[in-house]
């Protein structure tokens, strides 16, 4: 569906989802999208070969040499898309005021020659992911990547935050990155989460900036701290308030992240729908 004015798209009831199998493209600089209340599942059946197949990217940054507003996710359930959640290709040269994702839950994307929130020719001046879960994203590639285009972009700043969110098996593979970040000024922080099973790190890149921590958790995620890793030139976690607890999840393997580590709860870390 090509969005190419102001809208708000919603299910009319938050705990019965529509379910859509969709790819929502933005157009000429849309100014204001609200998407809530979603079901939006990546798998289809394609009505030509009557045979399964995935849809790429959630939403696509389709238009150049434009300045789009803001787009707002929020209360959706995500999964099985082939490529990534928001992207915008090298050739799509146009800013991003904001984007922002509240209270999601996004599962299984897998970035198959892309990466999961992938930005390679234009900017993004704010990015947000707040009380949302992320599993199984980016199993082998980057998760939030932004390219140096700030030639395009003179005197920008990117801003990054992640605020109270669960990451579990995310950029699983040694090296990636959580924060491949490369425009030339950018601000990043993370606070609140809890980051699990992953081999991943922050970032290794001369310029991303110091990611800005405060009470995050880091279970089997070795390498968000000083010391988890050998790589060169990583940025690690340089809070005197993370910790390494387990969460103690009651059912991850379907889907179930609620925890029961009683100072994660007391101390309210991670997405809040897990908290009981």
């Amino acid at each position: 569906i090509s969005i190419n004015k102001s809208i708000s798209i919603k299910g009319l009831y938050p705990t019965n989802k529509p379910i859509v199998h969709i790819q929502f493209v933005m157009e000429n600089g849309v100014q204001n999208v609200e998407i809530k209340n979603l079901e939006m599942s990546g798998n289809y059946t394609d009505p030509l070969t009557n045979l399964p197949a995935v849809i790429s990217s959630v939403f696509q940054y389709n238009t150049t040499g434009t300045s789009y507003g803001s787009l707002n996710v929020t209360n959706c359930n995500i999964h099985d898309y082939d490529k990534s959640i928001f992207s915008g290709s090298a050739s799509i040269v146009s800013s991003v005021q904001s984007i922002s994702m509240t209270g999601c839950v996004v599962t299984n994307v897998l970035t198959n020659s892309a990466d999961c929130i992938d930005f390679r020719g234009g900017y993004v001046a704010n990015l947000s992911l707040a009380n949302s879960t992320f599993v199984n994203c980016a199993p082998a590639r980057d998760f939030v990547r932004l390219d140096n285009s700030s030639t395009a972009f003179p005197g920008m700043v990117s801003n990054v935050l992640i605020d109270h969110c669960s990451l579990y098996k995310v950029s699983n593979t040694a090296g990636k990155r959580i924060l491949y970040v490369r425009f030339a000024t950018n601000t990043l922080k993370v606070t609140n989460s809890i980051i699990a099973e992953t081999a991943a790190l922050y970032t290794n890149q001369s310029l991303s900036a110091q990611p800005e921590c405060s009470m995050n958790n880091y279970f089997n995620a070795p390498a968000f701290v000083t010391g988890g890793t050998d790589l060169a030139g990583v940025k690690f976690d340089l809070s005197s308030n993370y910790t390494i607890l387990d969460p103690g999840f009651a059912n991850p393997a379907n889907g179930n992240f609620t925890i029961s580590n009683q100072t994660l709860i007391d101390n309210k870390i991670g997405d809040p729908r897990w908290r009981p």
